[in-house]
C-alpha cells in the first residue's frame, strides 16, 4: 500500500529533507557543470529548476531528476576538517586508501531532496545522485538523518545495483549501553520517510539480534503503512505483534536521568518516536527504578526461536529481483572457499498449483506455467552446470509433491529468489554478499578515540 506524504503525517511539524554528503578528495572541488555532466551519464535526465542560495557555500544547483522531476539540491562546501562523521559510526571501507582519502577530503557535496516517491525507491535515487555528483573522487558519503557512514565501495554498490536498497538501509539502530547492564536501542533516519523512529528499552545480553530484528521488521512495515500518532497494535509477522507508545508517555512514570529516559530525548532523540512494547504489556507502564519492565520480553523471546517475520508484496518482489541478481556473486564466492567450510542454500520458484500437478518438465526452464504459481523452497546446493542449479531440496513440499524432501534436482538459475551462503569469513545474503569477498576494512569509533 502507499504512502501519503502529507505534513499531517508529520506531527513534530518539521519537513525532514533527506542529504546525502559526499566527501571529495581532489585539489578543486567539482564544479557544477561537471556534475551536471556526470547526472546525466548516470541516466538521472538532470533539468534546470530554480536556484537556491548558495551563501555560505562554494556553489549552489538545482536540478529535477528522471522522468519524474524530482527536485534535488546539489552544493559544494569546505570540509571542516573536524567534520569526519566515519570516527563515531561502523563504516566498511574497500581498503585502509579509501579511509585515508577520506581522512585527507576536502570539498563535500550536498545531495538534498524531500522524499518524492517510495522510501528504497527514493534512497536509491538519492544515493545515485551522490555517486555521479561524486564520482571517482569521492571516498565516503554521510547520510545526515540516519548518521550512517558508506565508503565509495558501498556507495558504488548500492548506487549501480539495478535493484533498490532495502528497508535497513533507510535508517540506523543505536545500541547504548547502560550502567546496568541493560540497553537502550533506537533509530535515527526513519522521519525522513514520513515514519517515526523507533526505541526499545531492557534490553538484556543477548538480546541485540532479536531486538535489531523486532526493530527492523516493524520499521519495514512503517514505512510503507501509515499509523496513528499516537501509536497503535502492529502485526509484523507469526504470532508476533507489537504495541506502538508515544516515547514521552512510555517514560512519564520514569526518573528522567536513567540511560534512555526523558533526560536523554534532546533535539537529536526527539520529534515523533514510538517504543515497541509486548501486546501485552500494561498501560500506561507501572512506575518502577529502571526501564526493564518496558522490555518486550514476550517479542524478544519469540524472535530469538526464529519467528516467521512478514514482508510486502513490494518488499518480497525486491527481496527476490536481488537475490537472482546477485546469486552468480554468491557462486563465485562458494567456489572459491574452503569446501571443508562452506554451504550455499538457494531458495529456487518451484512450479506448482492446488491440484498439485507434476511440472517436473518445466524446472530447467525460467518460465513457470500459465495455470501454475510458485512454491518457495530451500535446495542445498550441489553443483552447477549451464546456467542450472543442481541441489538437494531441503523442504517438504506442500504444492509441488512431484518434488520429494531430500531430491536432488536440476533447476533452472532463473529460477533463485534467496540464497544464504556460509564460509570461512562469514554469512552472507543478497544484501550482504557483496562483501564475501576480499576482506574490507572496518572501522568505529575505537579506531579513532582511546577506550575510557
Amino acid at each position: 500500500m502507499s504512502r501519503r506524504h502529507s505534513q499531517e503525517q508529520k506531527p513534530d511539524g518539521d519537513i525532514h529533507p533527506l542529504m546525502q554528503l559526499v566527501f571529495i578528495d581532489a585539489p578543486h572541488p567539482p564544479q557544477p557543470f561537471e556534475v551536471e555532466m556526470r547526472l546525466k551519464a548516470a541516466g538521472l535526465e538532470p533539468a534546470p529548476a530554480d536556484a537556491f542560495e548558495a551563501k555560505g557555500l562554494i556553489w549552489s544547483a538545482a536540478w529535477k531528476l528522471g522522468k519524474r522531476e524530482v527536485p534535488v539540491r546539489v552544493f559544494a562546501a569546505d570540509r571542516d576538517p573536524q567534520f569526519a562523521p566515519w570516527r563515531t559510526t561502523e563504516v566498511f571501507w574497500g581498503g585502509r586508501n579509501e579511509l585515508e582519502r577520506a581522512e585527507k577530503s576536502r570539498w563535500v557535496i550536498g545531495v538534498e531532496s524531500i522524499q518524492a516517491e517510495a522510501a528504497c525507491d527514493f534512497l536509491h535515487l538519492l544515493l545515485r545522485a551522490a555517486d555521479a555528483a561524486g564520482g571517482d573522487e569521492a571516498c565516503a558519503v554521510a547520510d545526515d538523518l540516519s548518521t550512517r557512514v558508506r565508503s565509495a565501495t558501498v556507495l558504488r554498490e548500492l548506487a549501480r545495483c539495478p535493484v533498490a536498497p532495502g528497508p535497513n538501509e533507510l535508517y540506523a539502530i543505536h545500541f547504548i549501553g547502560n550502567d546496568d547492564g541493560s540497553c537502550w536501542a533506537h533509530t535515527h533516519g526513519l522521519r525522513a520517510y514520513g515514519a517515526p523512529d523507533l526505541e526499545m528499552f531492557g534490553l538484556q545480553d543477548g538480546h541485540a539480534g532479536p531486538g535489531h530484528g523486532i526493530i527492523s521488521a516493524v520499521a519495514a512495515r512503517l514505512i510503507e503503512e501509515d499509523i496513528p500518532v499516537e501509536g497503535a497494535e502492529l502485526a509484523f509477522g507469526e504470532d508476533l505483534v507489537a504495541q506502538l507508545r508515544p516515547i514521552m508517555e512510555a517514560l512519564r512514570p520514569f526518573p528522567a536521568s536513567l540511560g534512555g529516559g526523558t533526560g536523554d530525548h534532546d533535539d537529536s532523540h526527539g520529534g515523533w518516536r514510538l517504543a515497541i512494547l509486548d501486546a501485552g504489556a500494561p498501560w500506561p507502564p507501572i512506575k518502577a527504578p529502571n526501564l526493564d519492565s518496558l522490555a518486550p520480553a514476550g517479542l524478544l523471546n519469540k524472535m530469538q526461536d526464529h519467528a516467521i517475520v512478514w514482508f510486502s508484496n513490494r518488499e518480497s518482489l525486491r527481496q527476490a529481483a536481488l537475490a537472482k541478481l546477485r546469486f552468480p556473486e554468491a557462486a563465485l564466492a562458494h567456489a572459491s572457499a574452503n569446501p571443508l567450510h562452506r554451504k550455499l542454500l538457494v531458495k529456487l520458484a518451484i512450479p506448482a498449483d492446488q491440484a498439485r500437478g507434476d511440472y517436473s518438465s518445466s524446472l530447467q526452464s525460467g518460465q513457470t506455467p500459465p495455470k501454475a504459481n510458485n512454491e518457495h523452497m530451500w535446495f542445498e546446493v550441489k553443483g552447477f552446470a549451464q546456467g542450472l542449479i543442481e541441489g538437494q531440496l531441503l523442504n517438504r513440499p506442500n504444492y509441488a509433491t512431484y518434488l520429494k524432501e531430500g531430491q536432488r534436482c536440476k533447476v533452472s538459475a532463473e529460477r533463485v529468489s534467496g540464497f544464504d551462503l556460509w564460509i570461512e569469513s562469514g554469512r552472507f545474503g543478497p544484501e550482504t554478499v557483496m562483501g564475501a569477498g576480499p576482506p574490507r576494512l572496518r572501522t568505529d569509533w575505537t579506531d579513532f578515540h582511546k577506550r575510557s
